[in-house]
């Protein structure tokens, strides 16, 4: 039905629709929100990563490049077998002092669902295990109370107790991240 508003026509809007659409919302934002923070987290750590990465690799070229230079004079100087032996043996080891310093850099980690769920790396801290499954179950009581809130909105139950059931699944929703933050914390101590 079209009713009179602000002086223009447009859809009749009910206060149960707004409240509906407002409580479904909330975990979603708070989801999404909570995704985007570790999203962020993970951006600054590789930028981070990238520019610790690079000096290894700066050092480990340099040093190739000084042993590659050193055999070469040491060739053309040295007449004895036995002084190359000695200097090849010296630079192959200056090679490997180089690959080493390159292969030291692990790869920065990503975002992905294993990390999002706490499931890579595997926890080994006691304390962060026990968060972690408080962190499952919060979960799943979230993802409970929010498909009852849909199904009882779609039967056409009452605006509030469709609210009330969102309001509950968003406070799960946010004692999740909390549990979730407070179990890397912890498993980073």
């Amino acid at each position: 039905m079209l009713t009179p508003l602000t002086g223009g026509w447009g859809p009749r809007i009910s206060q149960d629709s707004v409240a509906i659409v407002a409580a479904v919302l909330v975990p979603v934002a708070t989801a999404a929100v909570g995704a985007l923070g570790l999203v962020l987290k993970d951006w600054r750590e590789g930028r981070a990563y990238a520019g610790r990465r690079r000096p290894p690799f700066e050092d480990a070229a340099r040093q190739v490049s000084f042993a590659v230079e050193w055999w070469q004079a040491r060739q053309t100087i040295s007449s004895s077998a036995e002084d190359l032996d000695e200097a090849r043996a010296r630079a192959l080891a200056w090679l490997d002092e180089a690959s080493v310093l390159v292969t030291q850099t692990a790869a920065a980690p990503g975002v992905s669902v294993r990390r999002l769920l706490l499931l890579a790396p595997p926890l080994n801290d006691r304390l962060a295990k026990v968060i972690c499954a408080g962190f499952y179950l919060s979960l799943a009581v979230m993802i409970l109370f929010s498909l009852a809130a849909t199904g009882a909105a779609v039967d056409g139950s009452s605006a509030g107790d469709v609210s009330w059931t969102y309001v509950w699944s968003a406070v799960f929703g946010a004692l999740s991240l909390i549990l979730r933050y407070a179990a890397v914390a912890t498993e980073a101590r």
